[in-house]
């Protein structure tokens, strides 16, 4: 089981109540450091102590200073090995971001600007899953930002079997549009508001 970070995971995970024993991992699909989010550093071994099994975490921040700097942590033998473990996973758990100034996570932690996030929307994204940009269509956005990720690409997760996501409120419309058209999820989990406007969406 992979999972992501963000609000909506942290409360799915916290009011999770099934079954104590799992023949399972939760591996998370992005680094972050405790000094990065506000929310969600510690939910795979939440998650996994509530369904008793190994927790995996990928070790390196979730953002770096620029691209050099991620591809060589990238390169570092426990960092590949989570990964693998996470590109690996049979299902996937994620939050999808907005770019709203308003509802971003990116931005309430801090880790961009209201000048970067609007740079964003120009360069036509709509929504962010696990730190990584994407448009309409479910593509990367072409953005320096998403070269400084340390997390699966979009393509491994749209690879991933059952990927649900987990996202509420008019604003994650088209977040989730975006990625139901790109295949980067195939389960959704919202409220009604944004379920009429996405049913109202071809």
């Amino acid at each position: 089981l992979g999972i992501s970070l963000g609000l909506s995971v942290a409360a799915t995970i916290r009011a999770y109540n099934g079954s104590k024993k799992v023949n399972s991992k939760v591996v998370r699909l992005q680094g972050a450091a405790e000094f990065e989010l506000m929310e969600g550093t510690n939910l795979s071994q939440i998650l996994a102590n509530k369904i008793d099994c190994e927790a995996m975490m990928i070790p390196s921040p979730w953002m770096l200073p620029n691209s050099d700097v991620r591809d060589t942590i990238m390169q570092e033998q426990s960092v590949q090995k989570t990964l693998e473990t996470a590109k690996n996973a049979d299902i996937g758990l994620v939050g999808l971001g907005t770019l709203d100034p308003a509802y971003s996570t990116i931005l309430r932690n801090k880790l961009i600007s209201t000048r970067e996030l609007n740079e964003f929307r120009a360069k036509g994204a709509v929504g962010e899953v696990l730190g990584l940009h994407y448009t309409m269509d479910g593509a990367p956005a072409d953005i320096e930002f998403n070269d400084r990720v340390v997390a699966i690409s979009l393509d491994d997760l749209s690879k991933i079997d059952t990927v649900i996501a987990v996202a509420a409120g008019i604003q994650k419309v088209d977040p989730l549009l975006g990625a139901i058209h790109g295949g980067l999820v195939n389960i959704v989990v919202t409220d009604s508001d944004a379920a009429r406007e996405l049913l109202a969406h071809p």
